[in-house]
């Protein structure tokens, strides 16, 4: 088949074997599917139709139109089939074998789908078809193809699908009739269920109706009851009211009788309350205006002890400020002498510094010139570790490339007695001689002639052994070397120079310690300008530079220091008595102070509580203040007595009045009154209904009804028998029919597990519906239903369900595509799935489209073609 500028495809040529397995491999979107499209395109498609979809095919980009073209084999004949698409649309079919004339366009086409329906069945190909995109695997309605049905009916003996279904077809239509696929009623039978069991409900309404009726006169008269019932108890209630009034009314009386008293009892009781207080308040000015003088005399005798205590505080605060002065004066000697000390001994040391600073800065100055000299030396080599590693790389890579020359050329050895001519050069043979040809050598020997022609490859090893000494020699003259050894001596001598740098540099850092040469010339800087500072003022006499100075000035220092510490600490002993003496000297002064403002305080009260309590007193005396409180008293006891009586009076008509509520006896009046006219209403009502009822003649409907659903009863009934009849001969003949069925799928069925048990294993097994479906699998004693198999597994059964059908037709075969399949597919099952293609390859014409070779790689003998 040929294909040009048809979707992906720009032009593709594919072969294919009468028998046997096609495998088309190509990458995503490289045109595999369309390989498909094109065959269906070119079998279905008249060349002058030109629908949306045909438009959209073309190849973008293209200029020419859509060519399909293929060589097949049609019931005996070899044709060749073209069609070009949308421009300069034609058809075109050619005889091959046996030879006629050609046919065009419509006749062609009508031509070739007749043959084809005639001998490969396209309805066949459709079905055993297999494309990437397609929702299921599942293999549908193959018991609709022609020949496949011919094919099983000649497995199975007879013509088993071709028996005679008109009985079972009329008992199954008229059990249709009556009965659903559960069994449900239905059509006529359903309606007469229907209206059996709508005159049973009429029947249950009229017979309630009447059972409804009886119950409405017993409520009537049950009604009569309550209302007689409940205007006795009205009657009651009045009466209880006209008693709960006259209880309300003495409870009122009673209530103003006793707030009348609280009024009284309340002025009383202030009057008594404003007396007591009057005669407390005297009570408490007196017992204050005491109180007072005391505590005058008390603060008098303590304000003159305070007094005193000042006096004494101040003669010891001037004694111990004086003794304060005389320690601080030989303090500052002590400290005057400890300086001189100190600076002494600090200029020995600066000394001392300074010296050991200058003798370092000369010893790293020593050490700085070294290092330069050895760098200087250090830049003077010019090979370093990067250019010894290409020498080294080139190097062997000359080597390798000799190795090369000597393996790919011939070797050529003369020994012996006598002379030989080589290439025209005359070789004593007794010397020996010996070399490698990368060329043709010509060696004579008397009258032969040897021509030895080395290996098609000795003079690009030549070649490359050439380039690699130039790179070596290029990069020896490139730094001005005679030789690698040269390179690797002076490489040595840069080692030896890097160490002594680094042993110098480390020298020169112990040298400078933990500081810079830049830090240590700052402090010999600051050490000089020190010394210059320290020096000023001292005895230019003094001799510091030796040990002894330096000794005899730590012993003065000692000395000094101790002198000073003994004055500190007699100081400061004095420093703690004038502090002491100054802190008794401000508590004297302050507890004198206190004393005479509190005297001064308490005068002043004791003149003000006497001054109140003279006043009190002119205004009335203690006595009357007494007699007041006593009347007062008297007064409220009396009342005490008179208010008990009331009390106990309004206690008894509250009882009365509680067990005579007059608000509760009026709303119980009122609530049995509405009741009682609520049962009036309903009484009334449900009169009123009875009458409408007898007025409708129930008793005569549930008669009527009663009749008229045991007519529609008899007639359900008989044509129930009917159905049931009809529903066990149709049982009685399908399961005739089962074992028939049963008889014609079975060669499908025996292959479909022959090929199974190389996939799934021995154990395996499958059953098949009437349409010859695949319903279940059963593998290791467990049954699984089509729908719940796994992917993988449904993608397998789609595979082998197909080749088996191509099988069992036969010489009728078609092409079976098989567009990308196999991806859920693990490897294991790829290994028997491929034993089982290779097998259906022997009688099949298979053609596999893939974008993974790998899937495929188990098959046997298969033709490949990769799409361009």
């Amino acid at each position: 088949m040929t294909i040009e500028n048809f979707k992906a495809i720009e032009r593709e040529t594919i072969e294919f074997g009468d028998t046997g397995i096609t495998l088309i491999e190509g990458r995503n979107e490289s045109g595999k599917t369309s390989v498909f499209d094109a065959f269906r395109l070119l079998i279905n498609t008249k060349s002058k139709s030109k629908p949306r979809a045909l438009k959209e095919s073309v190849r973008v980009g293209a200029d020419s139109p859509i060519t399909i073209s293929a060589e097949m084999t049609i019931g005996g004949e070899r044709i060749r089939y073209t069609k070009i698409y949308l421009t300069k649309a034609e058809t075109r079919l050619e005889f091959l074998s046996p030879v006629k004339s050609a046919l065009r366009d419509d006749e062609a086409h009508d031509y070739v789908l007749a043959k084809l329906e005639d001998s490969a069945n396209i309805k066949l190909w459709e079905k055993l078809s297999l494309r990437q995109d397609q929702e299921s695997t599942q293999l549908h309605s193959v018991d609709e193809i022609s020949s496949l049905k011919q094919a099983l009916d000649s497995e199975a003996g007879d013509t088993l699908s071709a028996a005679d279904d008109s009985l079972f077809l009329r008992v199954k239509a008229e059990r249709e009739q009556y009965l659903g696929k559960s069994g449900a009623p239905i059509g006529e039978l359903r309606k007469l269920h229907d209206e059996v069991a709508e005159r049973t409900a009429e029947y249950d309404a009229a017979r309630m109706a009447a059972a409804e009726l009886e119950g409405d006169v017993d409520k009537l008269a049950e009604s009569a009851a309550k209302w007689t019932e409940k205007q006795r108890m009205i009657d009651e209630r009045k009466s209880a009211l006209v008693v709960a009034e006259e209880k309300a009314s003495v409870l009122a009386h009673a209530k103003r009788a006793h707030e009348e008293f609280a009024q009284r009892s309340q002025l009383a009781r202030a009057k008594l309350d404003n007396a007591e207080h009057t005669r407390d308040r005297r009570r408490e000015l007196a017992e204050a205006v005491e109180a007072s003088r005391g505590s005058l005399q008390k603060t008098g005798a303590a304000s003159e002890q305070a007094t005193e205590e000042e006096d004494a505080a101040k003669t010891a605060l001037a004694t111990a400020t004086e003794a304060h002065e005389s320690a601080e004066s030989k303090a500052r000697d002590a400290a005057r002498k400890v300086s001189d000390a100190r600076r002494r001994v600090e200029v020995v040391e600066v000394r001392r510094e300074l010296e050991s600073r200058k003798r370092r800065r000369e010893r790293v100055e020593e050490l700085t010139n070294r290092v330069n000299d050895l760098n200087a030396q250090k830049r003077l080599i010019k090979a370093d570790d990067s250019y010894v590693e290409q020498l080294r790389s080139a190097r062997s890579a000359m080597r390798e490339a000799d190795a090369g020359l000597k393996a790919g050329s011939s070797l050529v050895s003369i020994e012996g007695v006598g002379e030989a001519v080589i290439d025209g050069d005359t070789v004593d043979a007794a010397k020996g001689w010996s070399a490698y040809a990368e060329n043709p050598v010509h060696v004579e020997i008397g009258e032969v002639t040897v021509s030895v022609v080395p290996p098609k490859n000795a003079a690009e090893a030549k070649s490359r052994f050439d380039d690699a000494r130039v790179a070596l020699d290029a990069l020896l003259a490139d730094r001005d070397y005679d030789s690698i050894d040269d390179v690797e001596s002076d490489l040595k001598t840069l080692a030896g120079l890097e160490t002594a740098i680094a042993e110098s540099s480390g020298q020169r850092e112990s040298a400078l310690g933990e500081n810079t040469a830049e830090e240590n010339r700052e402090r010999i800087s600051d050490l000089e300008a020190k010394l210059a500072e320290l020096s000023e003022g001292s005895d230019p006499g003094d001799s510091l530079d030796d040990d002894d100075a330096s000794g005899d000035a730590k012993t003065q220092l000692a000395e000094a220091e101790a002198d000073l510490e003994v004055a500190n600490s007699a100081l400061a002993g004095a420093a703690g008595i004038v502090n002491q003496a100054r802190v008794r000297d401000a508590e004297a002064r302050s507890k004198a102070a206190s004393h005479r403002e509190s005297l001064a305080e308490l005068r002043d009260a004791h003149h003000k509580a006497e001054k109140a309590l003279k006043e009190a007193r002119d205004s009335a005396s203690d006595e009357t203040l007494e007699t007041a409180f006593e009347t007062a008293k008297k007064s409220v006891d009396d009342l005490a007595e008179e208010g008990e009586k009331i009390t106990a009076t309004l206690a008894e008509a509250q009882r009365e009045a509680q067990l005579n509520d007059l608000d509760t006896t009026q709303q119980s009046l009122k609530r049995h009154q509405q009741v009682l006219d609520d049962l009036i209403r309903k009484y009334n009502e449900l009169e009123a209904h009875i009458k409408v009822k007898s007025e409708q003649g129930i008793a005569t409907k549930k008669d009527e009804a009663e009749i008229a659903l045991r007519e529609a009863q008899q007639r359900c009934d008989s044509m129930q028998a009917r159905a049931n009849a009809a529903d066990l001969l149709l049982s009685t003949l399908d399961t005739h029919r089962q074992q028939l069925i049963s008889r014609y799928s079975a060669p499908l069925r025996e292959r479909l597990v022959r090929y199974g048990k190389l996939v799934f294993g021995a154990d395996f097994d499958v059953s098949l519906d009437e349409h010859l479906v695949v319903k279940e699998r059963k593998l290791d004693g467990t049954t699984v239903s089509f729908e719940h198999l796994s992917g993988g597994a449904k993608e397998q059964f789609g595979l082998l369900t197909r080749l088996v059908c191509a099988e069992l037709v036969g010489d009728a075969t078609v092409p079976i595509f098989l567009d990308d399949t196999m991806g859920f597919t693990d490897p294991q099952r790829r290994q028997a799935m491929a034993a089982v293609l290779t097998e259906a390859g022997k009688k099949s014409q298979v053609i596999i489209l893939t974008c993974d070779e790998a899937r495929f790689d188990a098959i046997g003998d298969a033709a490949q073609h990769s799409m361009s």
